[in-house]
This record gives structure tokens, sequence and C-alpha cells, in this order.
């Protein structure tokens, strides 16, 4: 028999791959394939398919790193963090909040993704992650990115989606000032539409940065003399959205 991910173990690399692309791919939980394999007259318990899947996951760190390494070789790096609960784990509370990291980049055209769980937000986390990358960092407004953006090498970069939601706030609560958020809303979706129209025609790398310099540039320039010129309490939800 040729080499096992987990030697002298039941479990091939095949029954490995299904059990694991189930749960985190499909989301089927480790309880409800106990339930399907067992209808199939097999007995294979969540506690077994648990500890496959450390197993497995020890055994990929090789290809870990490499797809790590892989994404911080590209020009673009786009990092993100969301929260997610894990239930038993040693010495936190099942109401304990953690965090799945995810990074995003690579070669043009062949991007990768890698998923990072840490049971911190700290900015530190960040930092491993991103390791010696040089080039375009994208991601969201959290502070804990900061320190990225003063790094040599690296040129921060925020995130419209981001900016859109803050402004959609403004208008949800109905405030006096609804006029300032629905210009920006507005003058994203031009931004928007002309990434759209990039994408219908199939502009290259090259056409798209041409369009951007041209006419997204005149748009985002008109966007912050508007912002700048809004006098707004920095607490109210226009004055945090401009901040």
């Amino acid at each position: 028999m040729p080499p096992q991910i987990i030697p002298k173990g039941i479990a091939t690399s095949g029954l490995l791959a299904y059990v694991l692309a189930s749960k985190f791919v499909d989301g089927l939980p480790f309880y409800r394939q106990e339930r399907m394999f067992t209808r199939l007259g097999l007995d294979v318990s969540r506690s077994t398919m648990c500890g496959w899947a450390f197993r497995a996951a020890e055994a990929s760190e090789p290809i870990m790193e490499l797809l790590h390494e892989e994404i911080l070789s590209g020009p673009v790096l786009n990092l993100d963090e969301t929260t997610v609960q894990v239930l038993k784990e040693p010495s936190r509370k099942n109401t304990s909040k953690s965090y799945m990291w995810l990074a995003r980049g690579g070669p043009p055209g062949k991007p990768g993704v890698l998923f990072h769980y840490s049971p911190s937000r700290s900015g530190k986390i960040a930092e491993e992650l991103v390791r010696d990358f040089s080039g375009y960092l994208q991601t969201d407004g959290y502070a804990g990115y900061n320190a990225l953006g003063e790094r040599e090498g690296i040129i921060h970069m925020g995130c419209l989606a981001h900016v859109r939601r803050k402004f959609m706030d403004v208008l949800k609560a109905g405030t006096k000032k609804r006029g300032t958020a629905q210009e920006v809303i507005d003058l994203i979706a031009q931004l928007y539409g002309l990434e759209k129209q990039a994408r219908q025609a199939g502009f290259d790398a090259d056409r798209i940065l041409a369009m951007r310099q041209s006419q997204s540039s005149q748009i985002m320039d008109t966007i912050k003399a508007l912002l700048l010129g809004t006098d707004q309490a920095a607490k109210s939800l226009l004055g945090r959205a401009i901040s």
C-alpha cells in the first residue's frame, strides 16, 4: 500500500478528503456525518473524525507553508478577520470570541486564500501573516492593521465597501445629513459602474489602471472635496463615516 497520512489507520487519503471537504466546504458537522456513516452500516464516530482532522492538519502544514509563501509573492495582499465561536477550547469559555484571519494574494490571475485561526485579534497576528511582504496591502479600518501601513515597502489601502457601509448607516438612520451621505453613495456607485464596465469589456490590467487614473481618480477627488467641506460632529453617524 502507498504511504498513508495516518499510518496504520483505517482512513485512506480519499476518505479523509471526503470527511474534511464535507465539513469545511459543504458545512456538514461531524455528528451529521456520523449519522450518515451509521446508515451505511459503518462505525465512524465524530470523535474519530475530529482526530482525523487534527492529524490531516498536521500533515498539511508543509503545503500550508507553501501556500502562504505563494500568497505573499504577489503585488497585492488582502487581509481581514472575522469572529468565530469555538466550543470546548482549553482554558476559554464557550462565549469567548475567537478569530479566523484570511489572507488573499498571489500571482496576478492566480490568487490563493489562506485561513488562519487565532483566539486573538491582536495586530501581532496580522504582522505574522504579512511577514516580509512588500506591495499593496488592502484592509478595513481596524486599528490593528495601522502598524503594517507604516512599514517600508508597504502601501496601505482601504476598502471602499466598508466606506460605503458607513454612509448607508447614515441613510438608514434618517438623519438630517442624508443629502451628504446620499451624494457619497451615488459617487461610489459611479466608481462601481466603471469597474463593471471594465470587467464586461474584458480590460487587461493596463487598461483598468488607465481608466482609474483618468476617470476614477476624478470621482475620488470629488468625494474627498465633499467630505472635507462637510462640517459635522465627530461623534455623529456622518462624522464617524467621514473619519
